[in-house]
């Protein structure tokens, strides 16, 4: 199942979006299969070091699976990046905590503006 999901969600990885627009985009990708994820919001939270946390992120559960391509981001490697059980996160020294987002997935026309990749498309000018 965790190979579907990354197949499902393939798209999404390498859009330039923040974790709260990766997850809607994965979870209208998944929504698109008829597969349920939740959207979650909350804090990404580093057991050993505490300020190394993140306070307000967004990732995915589905299938008993944590789906968070985004906390590299923030925090460098060796954060979870991709697609883990709880106890794989756990293992990495890490915690998610937070809640449900409810909200219908993103309507598909907004899903592709938003991996739109504005820079090739002005030619790798900065706007």
């Amino acid at each position: 199942m965790k190979r579907t999901i990354k197949d499902i969600i393939e798209p999404a990885i390498n859009a330039p979006v923040e974790c709260d627009g990766f997850s809607r985009i994965a979870l209208r990708l998944l929504y698109d299969q008829h597969i349920e994820a939740k959207l979650m919001r909350g804090t990404l939270y580093n057991i050993s070091e505490p300020a190394k946390s993140i306070d307000v992120h967004f990732w995915l559960e589905c299938f008993g699976y944590v789906i968070d391509y985004r906390a590299e981001c923030w925090l460098g490697k060796g954060v979870p990046h991709g697609i883990y059980t709880p106890e794989e996160v756990h293992q990495l020294g890490f915690e998610y905590t937070g809640e449900q987002v409810s909200e219908k997935p993103m309507k598909p026309e907004i899903m592709r503006f938003m991996m739109t990749d504005f820079e090739s498309l002005l030619g790798g000018q900065n706007i």
